[in-house]
Order: C-alpha cells, then sequence, then structure tokens
C-alpha cells in the first residue's frame, strides 16, 4: 500500500484583505436578512390590504351570518328523590313586553282579554 500524501495550500492575506473580506460579506449577509423580512412584512400588508378591499366591495352577506348570535335552550332532566317523584321540573318562559304608548284603548281592552285566554 503506497501512502498518500496529503498537501495543503495555504494562501497568505494580509490583514486588511481579510477584514474586508470578512465585513463585506456581514454586510451582506444581513442586507440579504433585511431584504427577506421587509419582503414578508409588504407581502402580509398586502394579503390583509386586499382582504379588506373585497370584503367592503362584496354584495354578499354571508360573512355577517356567522356573528349572529344563536341561543340554544338546553333540556334539562327532572329533579327526583329517591323514591322517583319529581321533586322539581323544567318549565319553559316566555318574556312579553307591551308600551302602552303604542296602542290605542281599544286595543288595550281587546290585547288583554286575549291575554287573559290564551294565559290563564
Amino acid at each position: 500500500m503506497k501512502n498518500k500524501k496529503k498537501s495543503f495550500y495555504f494562501e497568505d492575506y494580509t490583514e486588511s484583505e481579510l477584514n474586508n473580506n470578512d465585513k463585506s460579506k456581514i454586510v451582506k449577509i444581513l442586507l440579504d436578512r433585511v431584504t427577506f423580512l421587509s419582503f414578508i412584512f409588504f407581502s402580509l400588508i398586502l394579503i390583509f390590504s386586499i382582504k379588506i378591499i373585497y370584503l367592503s366591495i362584496s354584495t354578499e352577506k354571508s360573512f355577517y351570518s356567522k356573528n349572529i348570535k344563536k341561543e340554544f335552550l338546553k333540556k334539562r332532566r327532572d329533579i327526583v328523590d329517591r323514591n322517583g317523584s319529581v321533586l322539581a321540573t323544567n318549565v319553559i318562559l316566555y318574556d312579553v313586553g307591551v308600551r302602552p304608548k303604542l296602542l290605542k284603548e281599544k286595543e288595550k281592552k281587546n290585547l288583554l282579554i286575549k291575554l287573559g285566554l290564551l294565559f290563564p
């Protein structure tokens, strides 16, 4: 087996050449980073601007329907004692309001009679 000799080649640089070379590399890397980050930043601004313009121009109201509150009545079970007799049960209640200023005298009497028949 022949032993292969490894040789190294060293270039001589002056100290000023090394400093200039390193600084230029660092500056180039920093500029690349700043360019990339500014591109990302302006891209995000562009995307959000387009979305805002689209929502303001659009005549569809579908995006409004997502914000409507929906109330669900949850059915609760009856409260019973150990023998199974009902102690408490659910009762559905409705709130009704009337503005008397908006009703005429004749309507007030008819309304009271009708409400008395519906809710004894």
